[in-house]
């Protein structure tokens, strides 16, 4: 279905650009605030999918799968169906995977084998539309491949509903030769280093490292990156963390990952004192350190992974992701109890039993505490 194209236009004092859009005598405006050509384009697309949605829903069209992609990503965000992280992650599955095979598919040609093709390509080469400048990154894990599925499954749910299709998918498969990849986690001679340096090196000179607290918190908690960055001082009751919400990489607050990260559990030893020296820092700073004060404060989870690498270049160790920092939590805890060592990490389950009927006893948290203590005290030293 032919559109006439739609141009944005720069609001200098707002640093957004602008493209107001019409279809059937309504009227819409959409935004990018990212500068330069690529959030022209961005703007204007989503003014064209918005405009070209008009006329999928006659019944004697077939339009292009790469058509009913950019509608289905505007019905995701317009409803709110998913956070700006999953809406992310979506947009990039259909343009790394799945618009590189069946973009140029009519809807009424798409069936199963199209998009088990999606999953098997992805397992063999990765990504199907490489970046111009940044290498690949090789076959997809078998934790993203699943996702990838997922999101086939919703798109053609989404068609389906919506009349475009009769398709309905019944045995996709990710295939064996998608290997589990293993995370990188710090090593104990590592952990000693993060535990005992301080500082790192900026312009050839040592300084005092501000996120070092917050390093080291990560891996003695198992906190996940969003969950450090929205943890506030009024969290901490006595020896329990209240874990009750997260900050994404885009600066929201959520609720967490799950319906299991909002937990409380008990502070074992090591936390304990790293929160003493946190305080003590961020009063010697001058910052506030009020209950809705953040307890590590950092601009962003990008800016602190980026500061977390200049660390461990400067110090000699493992520059691992600050999701590395929670695996190496839980490969250290890993001989805990099944139910203890989710209850710590705010993990689900498929069918987690014992995690559904069985009630915490008021001195789990103490007991689950001591014994961290003492797995940590074979690596650390308090």
């Amino acid at each position: 279905m032919q559109t006439k194209k739609v141009e944005a236009r720069w609001e200098p004092g707002r640093k957004r650009w602008r493209v107001n859009a019409q279809r059937n005598g309504e009227r819409k405006t959409f935004y990018s605030t990212v500068p330069g050509l690529r959030g022209k384009k961005e703007a204007e697309r989503k003014a064209d999918s918005w405009k070209r949605s008009a006329g999928l829903s006659c019944e004697n069209c077939d339009p292009l799968v790469a058509e009913l992609w950019d509608s289905f990503l505007l019905y995701l965000q317009e409803e709110k169906r998913v956070g700006t992280s999953t809406l992310e992650q979506t947009r990039k599955f259909g343009r790394n995977y799945i618009l590189p095979v069946c973009g140029n598919l009519k809807i009424s040609r798409l069936n199963e084998g199209h998009l088990q093709r999606v999953l098997n390509l992805s397992a063999q080469k990765g990504c199907l539309q490489p970046h111009p400048t940044r290498p690949p990154k090789g076959p997809l894990s078998l934790k993203t491949l699943r996702g990838l599925r997922n999101t086939e499954q919703q798109f053609v749910k989404w068609c389906r509903i919506n009349d475009f299709t009769d398709l309905v998918l019944e045995g996709l498969e990710v295939r064996t030769c998608a290997e589990k990849q293993e995370k990188e986690i710090l090593q104990p001679e590592e952990l000693q280093t993060l535990f005992r340096v301080d500082t790192r090196l900026v312009r050839g000179e040592r300084v005092f490292d501000d996120q070092i607290y917050a390093y080291r918190f990560a891996v003695v908690t198992g906190l996940r990156p969003g969950e450090l960055m929205g943890l506030h001082i009024g969290d901490i009751d006595g020896d329990k963390l209240h874990i009750q919400r997260a900050i994404n990489r885009y600066g929201e607050k959520t609720k967490g990952k799950n319906q299991n990260a909002r937990r409380t559990f008990g502070l074992n030893t090591f936390a304990r004192i790293l929160i003493d020296q946190q305080l003590s820092l961020l009063h010697s700073l001058g910052m506030p350190t009020t209950p809705d004060s953040p307890l590590f404060p950092a601009l962003n989870q990008q800016s602190r992974y980026h500061q977390w690498k200049s660390y461990a270049r400067s110090n000699g160790i493992t520059a691992i992701s600050c999701y590395g920092m929670r695996h190496t939590f839980i490969s250290l805890a890993q001989n805990l109890r099944e139910g203890d060592l989710r209850r710590l990490c705010g993990q689900s389950a498929s069918m987690d039993t014992r995690g559904v009927y069985a009630h915490k006893l008021t001195d789990d948290d103490s007991r689950i505490a001591n014994e961290v203590d003492q797995i940590l005290g074979r690596y650390l030293t308090p």
